[in-house]
């Protein structure tokens, strides 16, 4: 195996395919990226190696924006959690619902754009961090694009009150699943049944919008 500090594809990536000086590989090997990530804002004695943590956040949602020439009217922000499995793995901790030992990262895409990366551990609820994130983005979003109306997606799992609460509190609409309970059966069972004849008729999948929201439905795309 390709050690880190000779992988070609990563110096390609890097554009350094050779190294500046005789002595050393031409990328930066893993001991000097857990230097990095133990790092402290202010290069000491002991950690000469400093990064600014906010910047990097920063730049995921400045190369998004650059990435425009004109500002869009309206668009959506969608939330997601991965559950890639890292058994043995430093801070990873069980998650019963995928019977593994895992990290449960939030992301943030516009598109194809990736505006947030986070690795959290997994013994969290879903939504845990997203509203400080979400707010993080659409304030520097606004920044820019004072006008833009701004959608936020997700799943079930992130359905929670806090971050309904401040959606409604800064003007962001946002259409979030539910999960199935019988409450929510109730209050939806004339389009589940309009659903289901539809499906009959045409034998196959149908859906059919529901009445009952909480949020207002939003584009699928910027435009």
């Amino acid at each position: 195996m390709t050690s880190c500090a000779h992988d070609p594809t990563l110096a390609v990536l890097a554009g350094k395919l050779e190294a500046k000086r005789s002595d050393c590989a031409p990328l930066a090997g893993k001991s000097t990226l857990n230097r990095l990530e133990l790092s402290r804002p202010e290069p000491t004695r002991y950690h000469k190696i400093a990064f600014n943590d906010e910047a990097i956040e920063r730049l995921f949602v400045t190369l998004f924006l650059g990435a425009h020439r004109t500002p869009p009217k309206s668009g959506y922000l969608q939330l997601e959690q991965t559950t890639p499995c890292q058994s043995g793995s430093l801070s990873t901790s069980h998650r019963t619902y995928y019977d593994c030992y895992c990290y449960l990262p939030l992301y943030v895409f516009c598109g194809r754009h990736l505006l947030c990366s986070k690795l959290r551990r997994s013994d969290i609820d879903g939504s845990a961090g997203a509203v400080e994130e979400v707010a993080r983005i659409i304030a520097q979003i606004r920044a820019s694009w004072p006008r833009v109306r701004i959608v936020l997606r997700a799943d079930s799992g992130f359905a929670r009150e806090a971050l309904m609460a401040w959606c409604e509190r800064h003007r962001v609409d946002y259409v979030f699943g539910l999960a199935r309970n019988k409450r929510l059966e109730a209050r939806i069972a004339p389009e589940l049944a309009q659903a289901r004849a539809a499906a009959q008729a045409k034998t196959g999948p149908c859906s059919r919008p529901a009445t009952t929201r909480r949020g207002r439905n939003g584009p699928s795309l910027w435009h």
